[in-house]
């Protein structure tokens, strides 16, 4: 998979040096890049910028990061709006379990002090609102979009993905399907991580499949590739069309190291510079 990791790096690496949220609108086309080269490798070459648009409520949306990418194997012209990390926590009085309760609280007081604490909720409405505005082809959520499994955040994320008019694709943050008391133990993957099947075919590697293109998702929740996953992702790639691999954590290229470093004095990437990757993603790549 060697060939994908610009792929992973040009959809990963904003996203763990922690923004908050942001969106991205893919075009791909049969053209040249901007120096009329051909596209080599797999053929994919991309412009960055950013603007501003007037779809979008700027009180919840700062910005749009536009990348444009272009492949002479890709016919079609698609469209995707990409998020990661929004961390909704829903304060819920009525929760029974006193433990949950005052978390989601500990929670959001860490995030938003003395301010409106729903802005995660609205950013995640208004991000909808702009996918289905868009008519993009699909919504891609590379994880943490919820701060953990709480029913309360987890029926807000129900609620949204609900009111999505187009297909989705998520993959699994460290934070969502774990408490702190219970980070990715046995009993959160036993337990809470099943939350998170109705919104996943599956949820190590699930995938959108169109005429000439793969967007596949990958879990890497607790910084690696699960060794269950291996043969889906073969699956996958052995389609042989152009794809491109979405994670939380992303594999290490000397990209994300830089700008890893550059933004987090460590290298929050899994190889090279960073963590030590398991069997089971070394063979993943």
């Amino acid at each position: 998979m060697r060939r994908f990791e610009k792929l992973i790096y040009i959809l990963t690496v904003l996203a763990m040096i922690g923004l908050f949220v942001f969106g991205i609108k893919k075009y791909f086309a049969n053209t040249q890049n901007v120096n009329g080269q051909t596209n080599a490798d797999i053929g994919l070459e991309h412009q960055e910028r950013v603007f501003y648009e007037p779809e979008y409520n700027a009180k919840y949306i700062r910005n749009i990061n536009t990348i444009e990418i272009s492949n002479e194997e890709i016919k079609n012209k698609y469209q995707f709006v990409y998020i990661s990390d929004l961390h909704v926590s829903c304060v819920n009085e009525e929760e029974e379990d006193e433990q949950i309760r005052e978390s989601l609280l500990k929670r959001n007081l860490d995030f938003y002090g003395d301010k409106d604490s729903s802005i995660a909720k609205n950013t995640f409405k208004e991000i909808v609102n702009y996918t289905n505005n868009k008519n993009a082809n699909a919504l891609l959520l590379t994880g943490d979009i919820i701060d953990s499994p709480a029913d309360s955040s987890v029926a807000v994320l129900r609620e949204n993905l609900n009111n999505l008019k187009t297909d989705y694709l998520y993959t699994l943050g460290n934070h969502d399907w774990s408490f702190p008391w219970d980070y990715h133990t046995e009993n959160a993957k036993q337990v809470e991580r099943p939350k998170f099947e109705e919104f996943m075919d599956d949820t190590g590697v699930s995938y959108l499949e169109y005429e000439d293109l793969m967007i596949l998702a990958i879990n890497s929740s607790t910084d690696q590739i699960e060794e269950e996953s291996l043969d889906k992702i073969k699956q996958v790639l052995e389609k042989q069309k152009p794809t491109i691999v979405i994670m939380h954590v992303p594999i290490s290229t000397p990209e994300i190291a830089h700008d890893s470093l550059r933004y987090r004095n460590r290298v929050s990437a899994t190889g090279d510079g960073g963590i030590t990757p398991t069997e089971a993603t070394r063979k993943s790549v």
